[in-house]
């Protein structure tokens, strides 16, 4: 649209409301009117704010920013009837702060979109935007409100999350909260978001129709707090958001409808759009988005507030804080632990399990049911890949012993949900000192020689980490020439296990830190020669505790695959773009595979390796048609598989060429080429696998 006019349309207050059913799939509160408000016209406000690694590597290998910028350039262009307006604040990385030898292509201001190229709608020209600043936010709400009004607002804001813990509002720059800038080491706070959001809906003389935190880990309770008054719908994720190349393909909800579309209707789209790209085979990527209606956070506040006070009248009368303590425990299990540590944890998994707790006593569990459903009522619509007991909300309930314990007082202070009785809930835990679970019934079981006993292909053992430094040791006979499977699983609560395997004379022959299910861990190992073996789990922090199932399970023998010989460049086997993956072997010392593709210029191809039989630690190399190394990757795949994402410029022939990180040992595993997929998050969370202890 090129429309400038003057006057905005309908106030809150003036909406028309109708009845919006719980979806199939999803939640939301059955029977509750949520806002549905028409809208003819919409401006999308979008902040890109990539100066950090989503330029200077998402976009550098991936070609993720471009991909995301295409998507906006089509939506617009596909605008014949004037009903959308797509503005952009770009905070590019195009001052080489990090070292990385790279530069943006991209220049930093305020962008309208017209449906061409993104470089030719630059409108403001700015030398460096601060993501991090409110005074330059609301400078660009500002201009963007001034040139193109419309009766919608849609505000999302791109870039990595970290959930409220926001100490940069003091001044002092952490990895949480939103919209990172590593040129000048800020970002912006939950109470930034808020103020920022406050400004715009000054601006245009009602709510801002939709917020989207286009980010990991930003799906709690505080924000949609912070949001409340200033906004009707927020799109967020309480889980890593996975970074690919779906984007913002649902806006074209409002392009393709021949009727006014409501905030409603959009926020729905893009849930609906996300499961069904995430979900797909090809794709597979875990991920939650939920659609809040901010109308009910107040009552959802008030729930919790009567929670929190029923709950330390309990604790107080009782003693039976131990009670508490397990449910905290236990309810962590729902969510990635955030740098490795209990941060948050589900708000409808921890009032489930308060419920069903027997300890606790009745007006508690009364309470944290109507928390339950204050919170059916304000996640409208929710839409998830792999985590199947997501709520939609997360709420802060630290275990007091990480190494990223926060100060409830700081969460008082900082937080305008702060002033709640769930902090002076959050205080009386603290009182009580660190979280630790009982002992298991294996204790003592310390080092080698208190060591239990595990069987091959029997029933997983309950362990428990239940104290500092506490560590399991167990013993197993394995057989010569088979592989076994060695598995950490969740028990009750979401624990970060190391998990080692030594040979008789105590020598370390595997390890392995978060290869399985989350935060587990999981050993294929061939075993070379028949005897008694010892396996050890400790916490990922030396000072965490938590419990675990572990297991132990045959998996078969190992053969030379149906490829050989495939060991250079002259005896290659072909792999099909988009064909079934193949199986292949590295069968002893020196063992490589070879494999040529044909690839097409202008398409971004994924060559990734998957578990097969046994654990391999596979490194991946991408060769040109005259044998030129164009690219390669250790460990960016599911464990220590790897991953190459290729945006190839030439079209021919290309080489694949697998070995063993090691070199040296035998090992199975699966390859295949497909033409989508990235297997990275939106997360400043960034785990250094390549710690090959």
């Amino acid at each position: 649209m090129k429309r400038v006019v003057n006057g905005l349309l309908i106030v809150i207050s003036l909406c028309l409301f109708m009845a919006c059913p719980t979806p199939g799939g999803g939640s939301g509160g059955g029977g509750v009117i949520y806002p549905d408000i028409p809208r003819d016209t919409w401006t999308v406000l979008v902040h890109f704010a990539v100066d950090n690694n989503i330029d200077f590597e998402f976009e550098r290998f991936h070609g993720i920013v471009s991909n995301y910028l295409n998507t906006l350039e089509s939506i617009e262009a596909a605008d014949t009837d004037d009903k959308i307006d797509i503005v952009v604040l770009m905070d590019c990385y195009n001052t080489d702060t990090q070292g990385e030898g790279y530069v943006s292509t991209f220049d930093d201001g305020y962008y309208h979109l017209t449906g061409g190229d993104f470089d030719s709608d630059l409108i403001v020209d700015i030398a460096e935007v601060n993501s991090g600043s409110l005074a330059e936010t609301e400078d660009f709400l500002d201009w963007a409100v001034a040139n193109y009004p419309a009766d919608g607002y849609m505000y999302s804001i791109f870039n990595h999350g970290g959930g409220f813990d926001d100490q940069n509002i003091e001044g002092t720059y952490a990895d949480y909260g939103i919209a990172f800038d590593d040129s000048h080491d800020d970002c912006l706070s939950h109470h930034e978001v808020g103020q920022a959001t406050a400004h715009l809906t000054s601006l245009i003389g009602h709510n801002v129709d939709l917020f989207h935190a286009f980010a990991c880990l930003m799906g709690g309770v505080e924000l949609a707090y912070e949001m409340h008054e200033h906004a009707d719908y927020m799109l967020f994720s309480e889980e890593l958001f996975p970074a690919d190349y779906w984007s913002y393909e649902a806006l074209a909800t409002i392009t393709d409808s021949s009727d006014p579309v409501s905030a409603l209707d959009i926020g729905k789209a893009f849930c609906d759009s996300a499961y069904n790209y995430f979900s797909a085979p090809v794709v597979d990527r875990s991920f939650t988005l939920s659609l809040i209606c901010l109308s009910m956070i107040e009552d959802l506040a008030n729930a919790l507030s009567s929670y929190a006070d029923a709950a330390i009248t309990d604790i107080n009368s009782s003693s039976n804080q131990a009670d508490y303590n397990n449910v905290a425990y236990i309810s962590f299990s729902m969510l990635s632990r955030y740098i490795n540590d209990f941060y948050y944890m589900d708000l409808g998994d921890y009032c489930a399990n308060i419920r069903n707790r027997a300890g606790i006593g009745s007006h508690a569990k009364n309470t944290a049911a109507a928390v339950q459903s204050a919170m059916s009522d304000c996640v409208t619509y929710m839409r998830n890949h792999d985590y199947p007991d997501a709520s939609g909300i997360t709420i802060f309930h630290n275990i007091w012993d990480g190494t990223l314990v926060y100060h409830v007082t700081t969460y008082k202070s900082i937080l305008t949900f702060g002033s709640n009785s769930w902090a002076d809930y959050l205080e009386l835990m603290v009182s009580f000192g660190p979280l630790i679970p009982e002992a298991d019934i294996y204790e003592p079981d310390n080092d080698f020689t208190t060591s239990n006993v595990i069987a091959v292909d029997g029933a997983a053992q309950e362990h428990t980490l239940h104290m500092a430094g506490d560590e399991d040791y167990m013993m197993v006979t394995l057989s010569a020439g088979t592989v076994y499977k060695i598995e950490t699983h969740s028990n009750s609560v979401d624990t970060n296990t190391r998990l080692y395997l030594y040979n008789s004379a105590h020598t370390q022959v595997e390890y392995d830190y978060n290869s399985g299910e989350g935060n587990y861990s999981l050993i294929n190992y061939y075993c070379p020669s028949t005897g008694t073996y010892y396996i050890r789990v400790r916490e990922s922090s030396s000072s965490g505790t938590g419990d675990y199932l572990i297991d132990v399970q045959e998996l078969g023998t190992i053969q030379a695959d149906v490829y050989e010989p495939d060991n250079d460049f002259s005896t290659t086997n072909t792999i099909s773009v988009g064909a079934a993956a193949q199986a292949h072997t590295l069968y002893g010392a020196g063992d490589e595979d070879y494999m040529r593709v044909y690839l097409n210029a202008g398409t971004t191809y994924k060559i990734e390796t998957y578990f097969n039989l046994a654990d391999t630690d596979t490194r991946l190399y991408l060769y040109n048609s005259a044998h030129t190394q164009v690219a390669d990757n250790d460990d960016g795949g599911a464990g220590y598989y790897s991953l190459i994402n290729y945006s190839c410029t030439s079209s021919g022939f290309y080489y694949i060429r697998v070995r063993d990180y090691y070199s040296n040992r035998i090992g199975d595993y699966l390859i295949d080429v497909q033409t989508s997929g990235l297997g990275l998050d939106f997360t400043r969370d960034d785990v250094d696998k390549n710690n090959k202890e």
